[in-house]
């Protein structure tokens, strides 16, 4: 039986078993990560930490927990040197430095 294939769903409803990648996703970036320790990291590490270890107040709808789970997400954001400000990692640092209070000493210490 030969059949074309025009979408996913198609695919799926074919074959449930079937797998297959959609090439929409976000770009891939090359990071390099600079594992010297420094203040700052350490501030960074555990305001990430604190937000992986948080349940997010008993909030099923809380979308960001799963990413502070991620290991190699946590490592690019603290130790990533040259991550872009809109990246993933980058925006879920922010979030976490800001809900530890963390976010304007960090601003005002760049800022100097």
């Amino acid at each position: 039986r030969s059949s074309t294939c025009n979408s996913p769903q198609q695919l799926l409803s074919e074959s449930p078993t079937a797998l297959f990648a959609v090439d929409e996703g976000p770009q891939e970036i090359a990071v390099t990560i600079n594992t010297t320790l420094t203040d700052d990291k350490i501030k960074n590490l555990f305001a990430w930490v604190k937000c992986a270890f948080d349940d997010g107040g008993g909030d099923k709808d809380d979308v960001y927990a799963y990413y502070y789970n991620n290991i190699e997400l946590a490592i690019a954001a603290v130790f990533g040197d040259n991550l872009p400000s809109d990246s993933l990692p980058t925006k879920l640092l922010e979030m976490a430095l800001k809900k530890e209070g963390l976010l304007e000493q960090y601003q005002q210490k760049e800022a100097i």
